[in-house]
């Protein structure tokens, strides 16, 4: 969930859980979140891009962006070959976060 949230304005995260405690760090809030982080900043949060990478649909992909909950299909196409998707498809470049005692490896996208 913290990587959702990652992307997202401390304040607008404190204004939400404050309205309700229903709005606080759940998922569907999380949506909410980035529909408005996108709108404000002018530009698709990770959690967008990811979940269009994950779609993987253009007609689902679509209908998610008509509504600012993911990137566009032509934005998803660009982003699919980027090396945070690889990372995200191939457990090998994920790193291991459970590994004692190693040097953990992981991969980020300019």
């Amino acid at each position: 969930m913290d990587i959702v949230l990652d992307c997202v304005s401390s304040t607008l995260l404190s204004l939400l859980s404050k309205l309700s405690t229903k709005l606080s760090h759940t998922l569907p809030v999380a949506f909410i979140e980035n529909i408005v982080t996108n709108v404000i900043r002018s530009r698709l949060t990770t959690f967008q891009i990811a979940l269009g990478i994950a779609l993987n649909r253009k007609g689902s992909i679509e209908q998610l962006y008509d509504s600012l909950v993911s990137c566009s299909y032509d934005e998803e196409l660009w982003f699919k070959p980027s090396v945070a998707a690889a990372a995200v498809s191939n457990a090998s470049l994920r790193g291991n976060a459970h590994a004692k005692d190693s040097l953990v490896q992981l991969v980020s996208d300019n």
